[in-house]
């Protein structure tokens, strides 16, 4: 060993339990690092051969890829004499999180909950590697980093409270996957409180019966298979996802309901909905016995097509809609299955009847459950139903 990787190996930081890892270059070259043993008490060293790897170029970057990985195992207090740890926190982050990402595509988990895990990931991925953390080991990511992190999103990204509290929930999810797969010791997410939600939940809210006005003047003028899209989801509580699902066999306009199957149904039920009778005309223009059987009823750009959209695509027709028209922001097409129910109960629709147009599993939540099912729709919303 020359003189200067000595002194470069006698500047390394010790500490009572373990010396740092190096590159010995010789004859034979390995890496070397010390440890103390638990029972001796003494620093003894370990050493790794490399000589098996042939290329002297891809050794060189073996070793030192190995020798950063053992050294953050080292500085988490990772030791070879202890069976019961292994080296997972010092795999990057990135490598950590494609690992994570895998397992749960194994888990078959549905399309758009891998997506969102996906989109989440790759926040903090990009964040890390804004600030120059995108080569640290898994395990090196600490409680204040989180914290940063966390709140830098909820600034730069101008989260609601609500929606910071949904990046909070993923993280403590994904920590959670870590640690209980040996990559960590505590989930540094913990210690974070959630915002607190304002009590009339003012973060989102239904549009307002001039806003509605709004809406319908406009879609009805630029995208009027968009605003029937809209209507199945005011009218007939159809979740956008289930919407794009459908296909022309499952409406019947002149039996006036629609047959949500079992197969798209968020609560995997067969159920009818029924079609009010001020939503007819606007299904009617979908001229859907002129369209093939086999395709989707809203494709690409809402028209009839062989291509599965989803909720990311009529997301992107409502903010186009709501920032042509100067919509509130807090004003999401989520909130229109919500503001259909409401205007149903003004309407004088019962509980009970409502529930089930809306195929919900309890009575506001919390009362009866119920299992009975309406091949047809509930009857008693095609006459009562307004006017969006």
């Amino acid at each position: 060993m020359n003189e200067e990787l000595r002194k470069l190996i006698e500047s390394l930081q010790r500490t009572q339990d373990y010396r740092p890892a190096y590159l010995s270059k010789g004859k034979e070259w390995m890496i070397c690092y010390y440890v103390t043993h638990p029972v001796r008490g003494v620093r003894v060293r370990k050493k790794e051969m490399l000589n098996h790897i042939r290329d002297r170029a891809e050794r060189l970057r073996f070793a030192r890829r190995r020798i950063r990985e053992l050294n953050i195992a080292l500085a988490l207090g990772w030791s070879p004499f202890d069976p019961g740890r292994d080296m997972r926190g010092a795999k990057p982050l990135a490598k950590a999180f494609e690992e994570f990402l895998k397992a749960k595509e194994r888990e078959r988990i549905r399309p758009d909950s891998m997506r969102s895990y996906t989109s989440m990931v790759g926040i903090l991925r990009e964040w890390a590697s804004r600030n120059g953390l995108g080569a640290i080991g898994v395990g090196e990511f600490s409680s204040s980093h989180a914290r940063r992190f966390m709140q830098d999103s909820y600034i730069d990204r101008e989260l609601s409270p609500r929606s910071f509290n949904n990046y909070h929930t993923f993280y403590v999810t994904l920590w959670n996957w870590l640690r209980e797969h040996g990559y960590l010791r505590e989930n540094v997410f913990h210690g974070i409180k959630k915002k607190r939600l304002d009590p009339d939940g003012s973060q989102r809210r239904s549009p307002s019966m001039h806003e509605r006005a709004q809406i319908r003047a406009y879609l009805e003028r630029e995208n009027p298979r968009f605003f029937a899209f809209c209507l199945l989801c005011f009218h007939c509580g159809i979740r956008p996802k289930e919407a794009f699902m459908l296909k022309p066999e499952h409406f019947s306009i002149p039996g006036r309901f629609i047959l949500v199957p079992g197969s798209v149904a968020k609560n995997h039920r067969t159920q009818g909905v029924a079609i009010p009778e001020v939503m007819v005309p606007n299904l009617e223009g979908l001229r859907l016995e002129g369209q093939s059987p086999e395709h989707y009823v809203f494709s690409t750009g809402f028209e009839p097509g062989p291509k599965l959209c989803c909720s990311r695509d009529s997301g992107r027709a409502w903010t186009r809609m709501r920032q042509a028209i100067g919509l509130a922001k807090e004003v999401t097409m989520y909130q229109l299955k919500h503001a259909g129910g409401e205007q149903l109960s003004r309407d004088g629709v019962g509980e009970v009847d409502l529930m089930n147009h809306l195929r919900h599993h309890d009575l506001s939540e919390t009362s009866t459950y119920t299992r009975r099912t309406y091949k047809m729709g509930v009857r008693d919303v095609l006459k009562k139903a307004s006017r969006f």
